[in-house]
Order: C-alpha cells, then sequence, then structure tokens
C-alpha cells in the first residue's frame, strides 16, 4: 500500500504527478481548513459505492471518499463530521462524457 502524503507535504510537483497519473485531481477544502484531494472514481469504486446505496446511503459515501482519496488531511475521511460535510459533493467526482444515441 502506498502512502498518501499529508496535506502539508502536497505542493505544484505533487499535483501535477496525480494529474498526469489520474487525469482529474480535486481539492476539498473543509469549514475549518482541513484539506483533502482527491481523483474521480473508476467502475469498481462506483459498483461498490452503488451496491448499497439505497439500504446504506452514508457507507455509500464513505466507500466512494475513501476510494478516491489520494492525499490530504486523512480526518477527512475518517471522521464523521467531515465525511458528512464532503457528501454533498461526491457527486460531482463523477466524470463522464455523455453521447447521443439514434437509431439507424
Amino acid at each position: 500500500m502506498t502512502t498518501k502524503p499529508k496535506a502539508s507535504e502536497v505542493n505544484q510537483s505533487v499535483i501535477e504527478g496525480w494529474k498526469s497519473q489520474y487525469d482529474q485531481v480535486m481539492k476539498y477544502v473543509a469549514g475549518d481548513g482541513k484539506v483533502a484531494y482527491f481523483k474521480n472514481p473508476d467502475m469498481a469504486s462506483l459498483d461498490a459505492a452503488s451496491a448499497i446505496a439505497n439500504t446504506n446511503p452514508i457507507k455509500s459515501n464513505l466507500i466512494l471518499a475513501k476510494a478516491c482519496f489520494i492525499g490530504g488531511d486523512e480526518e477527512i475521511i475518517s471522521q464523521d463530521k467531515y465525511i458528512l460535510g464532503l457528501s454533498n459533493h461526491l457527486k460531482s467526482m463523477i466524470v463522464k462524457i455523455e453521447g447521443e444515441l439514434s437509431t439507424l
């Protein structure tokens, strides 16, 4: 398991490395200044989160947050008060490219 950099260790070089690895990187700043960085979820993470979304939406959010966390203050994905604050933003992590389907 790779150690994820703490918020104080993240600089532009780290962010550029993440961008080349994950394409898009998102930064979440909690109201008290704690910071976390996230990548977009992959299909396996989305599948795991959506499998329980109807019966346990809070755990679904936790699965998605932990799967996408790439660095920063780990409290954001380990403490309830931060997970609850982050929950409103998790859907915006999902990137999809829409298309058009037509009958030929």
